[in-house]
């Protein structure tokens, strides 16, 4: 049990880390480069400023050579040769060494392991060419060495490359790739001078730079899954009936209304509510219907739980019925098992008997998580339904069972479009396209529309202007206790969200 999960955590662990490693050589290469060519720029600035020296004698030239030697940053030497001859430096002043211009890569660039002043030193030279006049900056090898060595991680190895010659973060000089037993290898070539750099992970494999970059979540992940497991198992070997616990909780009332308002899109007043079954439980308090009513649903519990919110919610209605607007929408969730026999028109009656006023439009809001075969005991409840003044709403329209049938069969009074295609308004084109075409459904057949999950002042505009008439979530209002909500209210509320 503890084993299959481990090892897949691990596995995503495992390619995470190599894409990351991959990504992060790439990006240490990409920045190293960047650096470089930043020190180079300097040498390049001291070549120009030593090409305005030609013509010249070098004895006048030689100050101002070995003046910028001093002011520019990572400048050793600047020397000035004409027809391969290096005729005047910093270091020596007058001088005759002979100047290859064929060593140098891209006439720009040369790598040396050292020179006559300091052997095994290396070096790195700039040339810029003006006719048959250049100048050569020196850059000591050690900035170089410097940069490629501060690196957040001992493993993280990076290189210079001129042409074939490599130099490495301390110092070494190579003829041959040095690059061969590194992983996660990224060579990153600078766009303005002929030089690259290579970033690589020095470990054994890439398993065990792995385990070594993450043993303290591996470690912590092995404990997790242990307790997690132990846990699992102690809660399934508890001896424990859930559908016993329902009844035990339907027997006590602790099933109780909360109320969610709904909205007239244009004037904001409310119009009416939904009613929202919520377990009050002794211990563990307010329990979300997502825990609960799937488990009520698979066990028939569900029937007697909506009958006693029935119940209750009259019994509070009954009791601020003063409180209320005309025609005040009363929507209670039912499902497809509700509708079997005749308890749904006998709550629904008993509901609307005790009440007796007039205030009241009572809405039947069926939820399609379970399909509603449309047979004939089924049209004639309904038809029943519709003569005692009881309306019908269908529930989240467009994701579950049956929807079209239905608007075929029933006299259905007001569709609600669901909140996952709401919540997608201004982000998802699709979405919008969607409810467009449900609220053109809605015109031509003459239903109403309440749209559900309205979070954002965007969202209600939206559905302002596309016409749908009344609107719910938590824009307007969240779920509270019934009775809160009533005691509230007055029969000119409304919710401003502008």
């Amino acid at each position: 049990m503890t084993l299959l999960p481990l090892f897949t955590i691990t596995t995503i662990f495992y390619y995470s880390y190599l894409y990351q490693s991959e990504r992060w050589t790439q990006h240490s290469a990409q920045k190293a480069v960047f650096a470089i060519e930043s020190i180079f720029d300097f040498g390049e600035m001291a070549n120009q400023l030593a090409l305005k020296n030609i013509g010249s004698p070098c004895k006048v030239a030689v100050r101002n050579l070995r003046h910028e030697v001093t002011s520019i940053p990572y400048v050793r030497s600047v020397n000035l040769a004409k027809n391969n001859v290096i005729y005047c430096t910093s270091l020596f002043g007058k001088s005759n060494f002979v100047d290859n211009n064929s060593e140098y890569i891209n006439n720009k660039l040369l790598l040396m392991p050292g020179n006559s002043v300091e052997k095994d030193h290396p070096l790195i030279v700039i040339r810029t060419t003006n006719g048959e006049t250049s100048a050569l900056s020196g850059i000591d090898g050690l900035y170089i060495q410097a940069l490629l060595s501060q690196q957040e991680d001992e493993n993280l190895m990076l290189f210079l490359k001129i042409e074939k010659e490599w130099l490495s973060e301390n110092g070494s000089f190579f003829s041959d790739s040095p690059t061969r037993t590194l992983f996660f290898g990224r060579n990153i070539e600078s766009k303005k001078y002929p030089f690259s750099v290579y970033a690589g992970l020095n470990y054994e494999s890439p398993w065990i730079g792995f385990l070594k970059k993450n043993k303290n979540i591996l470690i912590y992940l092995i404990f997790i899954l242990i307790s997690f497991s132990t846990i699992m198992w102690w809660q399934l070997n508890k001896p424990r009936d859930f559908t016993h616990e329902l009844k035990r909780a339907l027997e006590h009332n602790e099933f109780i209304p909360y109320a969610q308002p709904i909205v007239d899109s244009l004037s904001k007043k409310i119009i009416g509510i939904e009613i929202l079954m919520r377990w009050q439980h002794p211990i563990n308090g307010i329990v979300r219907p997502d825990l609960f009513i799937p488990q009520a649903e698979d066990s028939g519990l569900i029937v007697p739980m909506t009958t006693s919110i029935f119940k209750s919610t009259a019994r509070l209605i009954k009791k601020y019925e003063s409180n209320l607007p005309s025609k005040f929408h009363i929507g209670i969730n039912i499902t497809a098992a509700h509708c079997n026999g005749m308890r749904l028109f006998y709550d629904c009656q008993e509901f609307l008997a005790y009440l007796n006023s007039d205030k009241i439009q009572l809405v039947l809001e069926l939820t399609e998580r379970q399909k509603l075969d449309v047979t004939p005991p089924i049209l004639s409840l309904f038809n029943k339904l519709h003569k005692i003044g009881v309306n019908l709403a269908i529930d989240d329209f467009g994701t579950g069972h049956s929807s079209l049938s239905y608007l075929n069969y029933l006299n259905v009074k007001t569709l609600k479009i669901d909140l996952s295609f709401v919540s997608q308004i201004g982000s998802n084109s699709l979405s919008e396209h969607l409810i467009d075409n449900i609220i053109d459904l809605g015109e031509r057949l003459g239903i109403s529309m309440i749209a559900e999950g309205v979070e954002t002042v965007n969202q209600a505009n939206y559905l302002e202007q596309k016409g749908v008439e009344y609107l719910q979530g938590y824009l307007i209002g969240k779920p509270i206790p019934l009775e809160s909500f009533l005691s509230s209210l007055n029969c000119h509320a409304s919710i401003s969200h502008q």
